[in-house]
Formats: C-alpha cells, sequence, structure tokens
C-alpha cells in the first residue's frame, strides 16, 4: 500500500502506512529503510537517521541501509559520524565504489587529504565518477 501512495505522490499517505505497517511489526527492516527514505525526501535528516538506526539494529550488515544513513549524515554535515557509517559500509563490501566516494567526502571534510585521497582513487578505480578536488 505504501508503494502505491509513493508512486502517487502522496506522501503524507505513505508514511501513515509505513507506520502502519510497523505496528504490527516492528522489525520490518524493509519497512523501516522506505520510510527512512521517505524522510530524506522529506529532508526530515534526524527521522531518517532514527530509522535507519533501527532498521540496522535488525540487520547490521545491510550495506544499503548503512550507506543511506552514511548519506544523511553527510547531508547533515556530521562527517565524523558519516565516515564511521561509510567505512563499515567499506569494510562489509569493498568494492563499493559509492562508499568509497562517500568516505573520501567525510576525510576531505575534516581535513585528512591522505585518506581522502586514498578512498577516492578506490571509487575512481571501481568505476565511480570522483570530483577531481578529492584526488589531488
Amino acid at each position: 500500500l505504501a508503494s502505491s501512495y509513493k508512486k502517487l505522490g502522496l506522501k503524507d499517505e505513505e508514511i501513515n502506512a509505513y507506520h502502519d505497517l510497523l505496528e504490527v511489526n516492528p522489525k520490518a527492516t524493509t519497512a523501516l529503510q522506505n520510510l527512512g527514505n521517505a524522510y530524506v525526501e522529506r529532508e526530515d535528516y534526524e527521522k531518517a537517521v532514527e530509522h535507519y538506526s533501527l532498521a540496522l539494529n535488525y540487520e547490521p550488515e545491510n550495506t544499503d541501509i548503512r550507506h543511506n544513513l552514511a548519506v544523511v549524515y553527510l547531508r547533515m554535515e556530521l562527517y565524523e559520524e558519516s565516515a564511521s557509517e561509510y567505512a563499515l559500509a567499506v569494510e562489509s563490501d569493498p568494492a563499493n565504489a559509492s562508499a568509497h566516494n562517500g568516505l573520501a567526502i567525510c576525510y576531505y571534510m575534516l581535513k585528512d587529504f591522505k585518506s581522502s585521497k586514498k578512498h577516492a582513487l578506490t571509487a575512481e578505480k571501481l568505476g565511480f565518477k570522483v570530483d577531481k578536488k578529492l584526488l589531488k
């Protein structure tokens, strides 16, 4: 039902449908992740973090959810938190070019240019189009 609301652009109904589902099954990680995604679309990053974090309690090895959480932290300019999540995503999946790129951005913002360049080069080798300033 929630996905139908999403397709129709009915954001409030989509969010309410996911909340209804979670009342029945609070451990539904896909619903938690999709609810996090819906909150990201609304730029309600605190609620997105809350739902992604809950989902990771049930599926800590899920690199997609971890990556989403890292992206939200990056948008919130919480670079250390974002770097931690990206690092865990890279640890779980060393071929995740997007996670390497995200980690490069975080390190760049934290002024750790050596680590930034290392992960940017890895992301580029894995086929990700990297911002050239990360390679300097």
